[in-house]
Formats: structure tokens, C-alpha cells, sequence
């Protein structure tokens, strides 16, 4: 912003036929109000940046005010002190003087001639006329953004122009794709906090806070780009050259509308793109495999390659009612969450997968990953859970509000098997989400004999085999309460091991026999025969499935 400093004063009006006394080190202070200090207490009435002009009348008598008179001013953020001598006193205090030069505040002796008016009507002019050519100064500045903006330019010419004219380090911060997350891409910046997040979205303006740039804590105006409810972006101005000013924070949240608007043009062209690329994957998915032609042309636009083969998995959200409930019902804003998710995705998955094709559809993030159809399927499988785990992991950290179930098919060559592929990570969750709980990670060849019960689901027989088994264990719990099923359970999934069963339910060993020793009584199966065995491990899946 153009400034009146102590020197550019000094030219002028009455002040140019004044000397500068002491404090000559300061003379680069601004000024913005020009006033006269007559009366006691006025210091607690001044704004800052204020030029004073005083014939120290008010502590005239007051040895111990005027000691403290440029402390006190400093403290304020004056711009400078202007005594008028030979009315009260025929020179400056020496104890005035000696303040200025330590704290670099100047002090101007008014010449005996030139009165108060001959400095405040000439100043305040030159205050003005730079205010309006600020204003001026700043249309021209949004002129030309708006222009480069129209234009097509890039982020990162935008985000030059304006780091230009605020005089400090910008940065924009986005999770849309093509826009330049940093403005120097050596910049290491520490993300947002929640609750600094949580901050933006509530007042959806820009406001001070404190970030790090590169390990150093650094004041900022920080600005949101908020569409559909979502925090889309982030423009930071980082205090590292001058102090801001009330300028900087309506500077940038007039800036803000425009990068908003390059934004939503930059995520719609992606969205479009993406749901190309979601309708044509989903109709291979279905099965309808388009022609040879059709799918080399798609390969090239969407840099795909189909001729390899693929491993599908499926992230699928955990309390996806919730989820649209927490946002209000708002259809916009769950778009707007499955966009960031999809985003984040894509980073973590790319990052681990070369060539892996990714696709929002139905809700569902879906993954294909290649695979070398001579490698070990155990192998294969073995690897991807893996991987698919660590990156539920770090999805949680970037979305924690919720989580992700995931889905893994066995390998299928071909573009054939993506069919299937498809068929099985769905069941994987289907089945495996009730089973094994929401926030896992399920292939579909583990579920073994589930896989099967699932198909009997609505059978007489099965409905009748259960309540023969499990189910009568499950009443006598609750008329009883007597624990008899999780024991059961603890002592399959310790191999029959009273001991250590005892020891994951806290009891004693004697107590884990005695109800056993109920179990059998209940159900009519002997524990120590592996028919009996047999009968209550297949009630626990079947009861599984049907609840």
C-alpha cells in the first residue's frame, strides 16, 4: 500500500522550513492522521501511525510525563512528535531528545514562523491524495487479475500477480486437480488444522491466524474458497516481507470470488471427464463390453490400458445414511465429500499402483489394479490386501469423520473378468461387512463357506438348522443370562483351548467347562465329537448371515 512516511512529510508545506532533532533513524514511519496534542490524556485517544504536533503545554510542569512522553507515543505506534518551542519552553528536554534517538522516533522542532495550520492543511492533503491513488492503485490491480482470469491464465500466473501487489509470500492450497497446490513448490506447508478448517467453513471469510512455512510459525490472512458447502481451497498470505494491513484481508477476500469461479471451471471439467469415464467403465462392469474400436478409443482419451489384466476392489462408505444426514440432506455438499474422496484416493492409490484405473460410481470408489497374470495368486492377493489396507488407513486420517469398508475380488484376466471381478468385491462387502464389522478389508476368497450360506439365506432347512443350534443357545442367554454363546465362540477361536479361552473372557477355566458342559445340554451337541463341533461352528456362521 502507498504510504506517508516521516520524510516525504518533511518536503512539505510548513514542515519544510522544520529540523529534525532527533529520532533521524525513523524517519521511514508512516503516517495516516495528523494531531494536535494539547490537553492531558490525549495518548489515550491516538490510532497509530499518528504525527503529532504539541507545545508540550499539557506537561509543561511535569518533569516525569515528559520523561515518559516518547515511550508512551512509541508504545501507541506514532509516526512522530512536532514541538512548537519558544512559547512554553526555549528548547526541546534533553530527556525528549535522548528517548527519540534510543526508540529512532522522530522529533521535529517547528520553526518559530510557521504555525500549526501551515502543517496539518498541506499533510493532510498528501495523506489523502495517497489514499485515493491507493483506491485507484487497487481497481487497477482487480482490473487486471479479472482480465488475466478471462484470459485463461494459469494459478499460478494469478497467484504471481497478487503476490506482486500485496508485497508478501501467496499461496493457494487445493484438492482440485490442475490447480497448483503451491505457489513455490519448495515450500514445505503445514496443512490447516480441523479446527482451523472448522473456522473457515463457519465464517466463510478470510481470517488471521498462524501457519508454518518451512518449520517457522508465521503470521497469515488466510481466505476459503467454499463451494457446495465444502472447503475447496485455501488462499494464504504469509507475513514474511511487511506487516499486513487492514488492506491485505479486503484485498484478498475480493480475490477470492474470482479464484472461486477458476476453480468450479477447473473441478466441473474434471467431474464431466469423470463421469465419461464412470459410465463407460460402469457399462464393462455390467457386463456390455462395448467393441474392440470403442474401447481403443477410450483407452487413448482416458489413458487407459486394457489390455492388462486387473484385480477390482471397492471402497464403500460405512453409514452412508449418516453420512447424508450429517450433511443435511444436502445433495450438493455429499457430492462435494464424495469428490474429496475420490481425490484422495486417487493420490494414495497412484502413488502405490502404476497404471490402477479409479471410478466413482454408485457411491462406491472402485479400484482396478494390475496385476501380472503369472505371478502366484496367493501372492497377488496377499500384496493388495496390504496395500488397500494402508490406504483405508491413511483415508481415515485424511476424511477421519468416516470410514471405508473394503472389497477385494480374485484376479481375472482379460477385460472379461472385470465383470466378475466386480460381482465378487461387491459380494466381499455385502457379506463380509456384518461378519467382520464396517471399517475392514474383505477378500472375497476368505469368506469361504459364507459364500455358500449366502445363497441358502432364505432356505426352511437352513432357517431350522439354526434354530436347532444357535438359536436355542441365543434364548437360553437371554432368559438365563448365561453367557453361553460368547463362550462357545472363545472356545472355537482358541482351537478348543479352555485355558485360553477362560483368558479372553476373564473367567476361570472351571467356569469356561461348566458352560460347555450347558451348551451340550442346551443344544443336544457333544463338544468332544467333531459332529457336534461341526453342527454349532455352521449354526455361529449361519447366524452370522441371518442377522
Amino acid at each position: 500500500m502507498v504510504k506517508v512516511t516521516v520524510a516525504e512529510a518533511m518536503i512539505v508545506g510548513g514542515l519544510a522550513h522544520c529540523n529534525i532533532v532527533a529520532g533521524k533513524n525513523g524517519i521511514d514511519r508512516e503516517i495516516e492522521y495528523v494531531t494536535v496534542m494539547e490537553v492531558p490524556d490525549v495518548i489515550e485517544w491516538l490510532n497509530g501511525k499518528d504525527f503529532l504536533l504539541t507545545s508540550l503545554y499539557a506537561i509543561k510542569d511535569d518533569i516525569q510525563a515528559q520523561s515518559e512522553l516518547v515511550y508512551q507515543l512509541v508504545e501507541k505506534g506514532c509516526a512522530a512528535l512536532a514541538i512548537k518551542t519558544h512559547r512554553f519552553f526555549d528548547e526541546i528536554p534533553e530527556c525528549i531528545l535522548e528517548a527519540a534517538n534510543n526508540l529512532k522516533f522522530p522529533i521535529i522542532e517547528i520553526d518559530k514562523d510557521v504555525k500549526y495550520i501551515d502543517i496539518i492543511t498541506p499533510l493532510t492533503g498528501l495523506i489523502l491524495d495517497k489514499q485515493s491513488f491507493d483506491r485507484e492503485h487497487i481497481e487497477n490491480f482487480f482490473y487486471v487479475l479479472s482480465e488475466m482470469a478471462m484470459e485463461g491464465k494459469n494459478f499460478s500466473m494469478l497467484i504471481e500477480i497478487i503476490e506482486k501487489f500485496i508485497h508478501n509470500f501467496v499461496t493457494l492450497e487445493s484438492e482440485v486437480s490442475d490447480v497448483l497446490l503451491f505457489r513455490n513448490t519448495n515450500s514445505v506447508i503445514t496443512p490447516l488444522t480441523i479446527s482451523q478448517r472448522t473456522a473457515l467453513l463457519k465464517t466463510k471469510r478470510a481470517l488471521g491466524m498462524t501457519r508454518k512455512l518451512d518449520g517457522v510459525v508465521l503470521p497469515c490472512i488466510v481466505a476459503p474458497i467454499i463451494l457446495n458447502g465444502e472447503l475447496e481451497g485455501i488462499l494464504t498470505c504469509w507475513q514474511t516481507v511487511r506487516t499486513f494491513t487492514q488492506n491485505d484481508l479486503s484485498i484478498l477476500e475480493r480475490v477470492i470470488p474470482l479464484l472461486s469461479l477458476q476453480i468450479l471451471e477447473v473441478r466441473t471439467k474434471i467431474e464431466v471427464e469423470q463421469k465419461y469415464k464412470n459410465d463407460f467403465m460402469s457399462e464393462i462392469l455390467l457386463g456390455n463390453i462395448p467393441s474392440d474400436e470403442e474401447i481403443n478409443e477410450k483407452s487413448r482419451l482416458f489413458h487407459w490400458d486394457l489390455s492388462m489384466d486387473y484385480v477390482v476392489s471397492i471402497f464403500d462408505i460405512d453409514h452412508v445414511k449418516r453420512l447424508i444426514e450429517n450433511k443435511l440432506d444436502n445433495e450438493l455438499s455429499f457430492q462435494g465429500f464424495k469428490q474429496r474422496g475420490l481425490k484422495s484416493i486417487e493420490r494414495l492409490a497412484q502413488d502405490k499402483f502404476r497404471k490402477v484405473i479409479i471410478i466413482l460410481w454408485n457411491d462406491k470408489f472402485i479400484l482396478l489394479c494390475p496385476y501380472d497374470r503369472y505371478e502366484d495368486q496367493v501372492t497377488i492377493i496377499n500384496h493388495l490386501k496390504i496395500e488397500m489396507e494402508e490406504i483405508q488407513k491413511k483415508l481415515i486420517k485424511d476424511i477421519p469423520e468416516y470410514t471405508f469398508t473394503v472389497g477385494i475380488s480374485r484376479p481375472y484376466p482379460g477385460i472379461n473378468g472385470l465383470r466378475e471381478g466386480y460381482a465378487e468385491a461387491s459380494k466381499a462387502i455385502q457379506l463380509g461387512r456384518p461378519i467382520y464389522g464396517h471399517n475392514t478389508c474383505i477378500y472375497f476368497g476368505e469368506l469361504g463357506v459364507y459364500r455358500i450360506l449366502s445363497l441358502l439365506k432364505e432356505n426352511l432347512d437352513v432357517k431350522l438348522f439354526y434354530d436347532e443350534t444357535i438359536g436355542q443357545l441365543l434364548t437360553y442367554d437371554l432368559t438365563h443370562d448365561a453367557h453361553l454363546t460368547e463362550s462357545l465362540i472363545a472356545y472355537f477361536n482358541r482351537d478348543f483351548n479352555v485355558v485360553d479361552a477362560a483368558k479372553d473372557l476373564f473367567v476361570h477355566p472351571n467356569t469356561i467347562k461348566y458352560r460347555l458342559q450347558r451348551i451340550e445340554e442346551v443344544t443336544g451337541c457333544c463338544l468332544q465329537e467333531s459332529e457336534g463341533r461341526l453342527k454349532l461352528h455352521l449354526g455361529l456362521k449361519i447366524s452370522k448371515i441371518l442377522n
